[in-house]
């Protein structure tokens, strides 16, 4: 599900990548780095494909944008979203919520580090704002499923009931800031203990509240 998806293919043998000869990786790797520099949303490339010598115009993307750049705690559950990296290494989409640390709440029901949350209830949640505004939406102490497979295991979902706890710690959005090399941390309920679900005027997302630096990178 990469940018390419659809128009490189397996078995793809890359001749030329804008007007340079590509004999090896440098000068692909070269040339998508420049064409992120440059803001370009495409490169040309020619392959051959089935003995056929084929001209693409294929979407490039900054490694930058799916390097998760912020992560969710609650109850000392460490949430963040499913890195490239992982992805990459057990073959999986780049969606989902990564369980980086189970913490108090998560673990009391069994889930452990290396899981990935693709649901709270019946809602889906596949980013880091579905989860957290499906989190905001619970009351502290309601049951609720949780659907999750294992990072290495993607055929086996996994169903369970975890308890809602918004009072054993903080619930804290942290958001890293490259420009000044420090995460800055925000409360991201705001509904309070009790929530409330008619009340559904919130802006949506988890970014709202007061900025606090939290630590130097």
């Amino acid at each position: 599900e990469g940018p390419a998806d659809g128009v490189l293919e397996e078995g793809d043998m890359v001749l030329r990548v804008g007007a340079e000869l590509c004999l090896s990786f440098r000068p692909l790797e070269e040339n998508l780095d420049r064409a992120i520099e440059e803001k370009k949303e495409t490169i040309s490339m020619q392959v051959v494909r089935e003995e056929k010598v084929v001209d693409l115009e294929v979407p490039v993307q900054n490694l930058h944008e799916i390097t998760p750049d912020r992560f969710l705690s609650i109850s000392s559950s460490v949430l963040h979203p499913l890195s490239y990296i992982m992805a990459k290494t057990f073959n999986l989409p780049c969606i989902g919520v990564y369980v980086a640390c189970p913490g108090y709440m998560l673990g009391n029901a069994g889930v452990h580090a290396g899981s990935v949350i693709v649901a709270v209830g019946k809602k889906e949640t596949l980013t880091i704002d579905e989860i957290a505004e499906a989190f905001d939406e619970l009351p502290d102490g309601r049951p609720f499923t949780l659907s999750f497979f294992p990072v290495d295991d993607a055929n086996h979902q996994k169903t369970t009931v975890v308890y809602m706890d918004k009072r054993w710690a903080s619930a804290l959005a942290y958001i890293r800031d490259d420009a000044g090399g420090v995460w800055w941390k925000y409360p991201f309920l705001k509904r309070g203990l009790e929530a409330a679900p008619e009340d559904d005027d919130e802006e949506e997302g988890f970014e709202g509240g007061a900025p606090f630096l939290s630590a130097s990178t």
